[in-house]
């Protein structure tokens, strides 16, 4: 078993649309908000290498009127192979999700309209938003998700390489 884990972490972290538009803000959050509680696991498990996902709200604030909402949105993941295939594959399978979730999403490019089609741009967007992670810990340094959610298969494979 090697020391280094074969799954890779990514932690994106992007304003909410509205910059010191309080009201603009808000609203983007709450839209964001509905889009989260659409997305289907069916979308991520479709990706075949998305070990765990969180979608989540950064910086609470408290609006003039009393309204709780965040100034942040952030999507944690871990997944197996390189981060240029990952983000390919996640525009393959969710583009349609994040095409929505980027209408509310500052520093966007302005020609990034459809992540299926602009898998690179939409790569480059994503990596400058992925923040650093100190340390982390998986229980499972060596596995990849389809040896943890089919772990039989392997060894389908082994004996019938046996019985051959």
């Amino acid at each position: 078993m090697s020391n280094k884990p074969r799954q890779r972490p990514l932690s994106f972290i992007a304003p909410i649309k509205g910059g010191m538009d309080e009201d603009s803000v808000q609203k983007n959050y709450k839209e964001l908000s509905a889009l989260i509680a659409d997305v289907s696991p069916a979308g991520l498990n479709d990706v075949g290498t998305v070990h765990f996902g969180n979608f989540l709200f950064l910086e609470p604030a408290t609006g003039s009127d009393g309204t709780q909402y965040y100034k942040k949105f952030a999507l944690f993941t871990f997944y197996d192979g390189s981060f240029e295939r990952y983000v390919k594959d996640f525009a393959a399978k969710v583009g349609d999700t994040f095409n929505a979730l980027l209408q509310h999403l500052d520093d966007v490019p302005k020609d990034l309209r459809d992540v299926k089609k602009q898998p690179e741009k939409f790569s480059k967007y994503v990596q400058a938003h992925d923040q650093p992670v100190a340390k982390w810990y998986t229980a499972y340094p060596d596995k990849i998700v389809k040896e943890i959610t089919n772990p039989v298969q392997g060894v389908v494979a082994d004996f019938e390489e046996a019985v051959l």
